[in-house]
């Protein structure tokens, strides 16, 4: 494609989980999908990036509820010496649309949210 290959990948994860006797276990994260299209060559790659997640409102005693949220995340990155050069440098952007976003299975959702909008410039030299 252009010079370019073309790569797809995507995650899907659900997990429903009760305690018997007792109801929904608690802390557990409701279905999420994750997907990305990536295009490579020697020396640029470029990804985007879509991660959904449903609500959650099948919770244990003294939980609460859980919105449901999608973010959006896009990288660039160049080598300027090739692929096979240990030399990058990475513009990256997540969370793009600045959405609230918060997991059902952490202890503080309820206090904080997981991080707004971030853009990254990162430059990375291996040996």
């Amino acid at each position: 494609f252009g010079g370019f290959d073309v790569l797809l990948d995507g995650v899907a994860d659900f997990t429903r989980a009760t305690i018997k006797g007792e109801g929904p276990a608690p802390r557990i994260p409701p279905l999420r999908l994750l997907g990305g299209l990536e295009l490579q060559s020697d020396n640029f790659e470029l990804r985007g990036e879509v991660e959904w997640a449903d609500s959650q409102k099948r919770i244990a005693d003294f939980e609460t509820t859980t919105g449901g949220f999608t973010m959006v995340s896009a990288s660039a990155t160049w080598r300027p010496f090739g692929r096979d050069k240990n030399i990058s440098l990475t513009a990256s952007a997540d969370n793009i649309f600045d959405v609230e976003a918060r997991r059902a299975a952490s202890f503080t959702k309820d206090f904080v949210a997981l991080a707004g909008r971030d853009f990254r410039l990162t430059a990375r030299l291996s040996f």
